[in-house]
């Protein structure tokens, strides 16, 4: 627990580019001061196929989940979101990919059904 689920297109990013923005993702969730490092699992999820929006659009997509256990603020939720959306955009902006849609969604775990 916490978990980071980066889903996207297959061919966005090299294998090593990649293991860089989840780095990056893993080490921007633990600057929350009530996230522990060592408890953060971080993984890819690479999709052969993406629809985003109409033809005029490119298809590239970023979607990351962050799921937390319960108890945190909206607020807090929210900051984290947004920390992970920058982090993961200035990456693919200095990787010069440039229409890729990024997205992320805060999950709440139930701890109570959530064996470790």
């Amino acid at each position: 627990m916490p978990h980071i689920i980066a889903e996207l297109n297959n061919n966005l990013l090299s294998p090593e580019q990649e293991r860089q923005l989840l780095n990056i993702l893993h080490n921007e969730l633990a600057k929350e001061p009530s996230v522990d490092l060592d408890r953060i699992k971080t993984r890819a999820v690479h999709l052969s196929s993406v629809l985003v929006g109409n033809e005029s659009l490119s298809d590239n997509m970023l979607h990351i989940t962050v799921k937390l256990l319960e108890g945190r603020s909206i607020e807090t939720r929210k900051t984290i979101a947004l920390s992970i959306q920058n982090a993961a955009q200035s990456y693919l902006q200095e990787q010069s990919i440039q229409q890729c849609k990024v997205t992320v969604d805060i999950v709440e775990m139930i701890s109570a059904t959530y064996a470790a």
